[in-house]
């Protein structure tokens, strides 16, 4: 039984209320298994080698972590069968927006949905991010490149009290610098999302698959994203806790895998609706 949080009447009269009743699946046993240890620094892919990520093929290490002085590593890997890119572009943006039918205090239905005991809001931070969120001239893909957010979400599975906020900037991709290649080979199979905080980089890359697709993530903490485009070390910045690194990778575990129960039925009926339309 996972912690769901009772809806309020405005949330249970909209159309997609339904999928939050539904429950995530089990965190997978090898995935359970492998996240008891952590992985070994040579299975690390440090920074410099950041284009091996967009490549045909898998690393040694898709799934785990690893602390060091000063920062963690952490990789995570998941299959979503019947979801495509053009699903997850326009996820992405339509989650970020609250049900305008809602009051704002009972958080973002959207959100909910996603992981039903972690999340409780999701919404743009100004107006100009609202304005970019919703204007059909630009491409879905491109909506949530620099914007600013913030999540109001949990990575402890829904425990009482521990909601946390947390300013979002999901970063243009053109911050990052990496070789036209890299490039050629996530616009042809995939999409990225690239997160870069004061401390902390994360590359989301979603690629596509004969089943689906699949997601291929990777954090670097005490890390932050230079204004050359580089991953380089954040001096000062202390070591994470293993348990804080690995909550942070089963919230991950939890959320990403459970899209592919319900978006491709969501995408077919809100996909082609204004992503504000209710």
């Amino acid at each position: 039984m996972i912690y769901r949080p009772e809806l309020c009447t405005e949330e249970k009269l909209l159309s997609y209320a339904k999928y939050y009743y539904i429950d995530p699946d089990p965190l997978n046993p090898l995935a359970a298994q492998i996240l008891r240890q952590p992985i070994a620094k040579e299975d690390v892919l440090w920074p410099e080698d950041v284009e091996t990520m967009f490549a045909p093929g898998y690393q040694d290490a898709m799934l785990g972590y690893c602390l060091f002085e000063g920062g963690s590593y952490s990789s995570l890997y998941a299959q979503l069968p019947g979801v495509n890119v053009k699903m997850l572009d326009w996820w992405f943006v339509w989650m970020t927006l609250p049900p305008k039918s809602v009051p704002r205090e009972q958080g973002n239905l959207r959100y909910k949905i996603w992981c039903p005991s972690d999340h409780f809001d999701h919404y743009p931070a100004d107006k100009a991010s609202t304005q970019q969120l919703t204007d059909p001239a630009i491409p879905l893909k491109l909506r949530r490149q620099g914007i600013h957010a913030v999540a109001v979400e949990s990575i402890a599975g829904g425990q009482a009290g521990s909601y946390q906020t947390i300013p979002l900037h999901p970063t243009p991709n053109s911050a990052l610098s990496l070789p036209q290649a890299c490039w050629d080979y996530i616009n042809a199979c995939g999409l990225l999302n690239v997160v870069a905080s004061d401390h902390s980089v994360t590359l989301q890359f979603f690629r596509e698959t004969d089943y689906g697709c699949e997601a291929i993530f990777r954090t670097w903490r005490g890390y932050v994203l230079s204004e050359e485009g580089r991953i380089v070390r954040k001096e000062g910045f202390a070591t994470p806790t293993k348990e804080h690194v690995l909550a942070d990778l089963m919230h991950n575990l939890r959320e990403i895998p459970h899209l592919a129960k319900f978006l491709p039925h969501l995408y077919a009926e809100e996909g082609k609706k204004p992503v504000d339309a209710y």
